[in-house]
């Protein structure tokens, strides 16, 4: 445990960097566990990817699945169940298992990967640096233990909807795909080529992929040669 806070720590610091540059404080962030995804044929592993046309998120994600077949489309969220509806594409990757449910598409589609495996979102709170630094120390930790509560309620909210929504659509019918080890390294493999290379990009991009990579490194996630 004293190896990952020392790990998130310089993770921290690494972001404070960049925020720092622009006059901006990260207070903190929060995830809401891995996200599934949705569609209209089966997805039982990489091979399943090959033209498939789903709705994909802008930036990287579209390149990792374009390079494994697949054929992503970015549109809007508020357009996915229409395009679902109308068969402008196969699947989307949307969010969690639960708001997918929430958001219908499973009248739509019966098929869905779970437990997730290539998306784990997150949200922040930023402010002004200015601004934090003129707070008193018991305010800054006021907001800081608000914080670390929000996150924690987050991700154990999320983790039981979404456990809760597999379980109802297991019973509706939909099937669920839960890729084995060999189908996700395939995905890990596609992911590390594409931070690679994002990393060659801007001097910032490298930074943040150096940090990512080193900290998933240490808890012995990826290999280190």
């Amino acid at each position: 445990m004293a190896a990952i806070r020392v790990a998130l720590q310089w993770r921290l610091r690494d972001r404070d960097e960049l925020y720092n540059e622009f006059n901006m404080k990260l207070v903190g962030w929060w995830i809401y566990g891995q996200e599934s995804m949705s569609s209209s044929k089966p997805l039982a592993g990489p091979e399943d990817l090959k033209d498939w046309k789903f709705r994909s998120p802008p930036g990287m994600e579209t390149e990792i699945f374009a390079n494994l077949g697949a054929s992503p489309v970015v549109m809007d969220f508020t357009e996915i169940f229409t395009a679902l509806e109308t068969g402008i594409i196969d699947g989307a990757d949307a969010s969690g298992l639960a708001n997918n449910v929430g958001l219908g598409l499973y009248d739509l589609v019966e098929h869905a990967t779970f437990p997730g495996f290539h998306s784990m979102p997150s949200d922040h709170l930023a402010c002004r640096l200015d601004k934090w630094e003129g707070l008193s120390d018991a305010n800054k930790r006021i907001i800081d233990t608000a914080m670390q509560k929000l996150a924690f309620q987050t991700a154990l909210t999320f983790e039981v909807a979404n456990n809760e929504a597999a379980a109802e659509l297991r019973e509706k019918g939909v099937t669920l795909y839960d890729w084995s080890d060999e189908d996700r390294k395939v995905f890990r493999d596609a992911a590390q080529a594409a931070w690679a290379d994002w990393a060659t990009r801007t001097p910032e991009t490298k930074a943040l992929v150096d940090s990512h990579t080193a900290f998933m490194q240490q808890l012995g996630l990826i290999s280190t040669e």
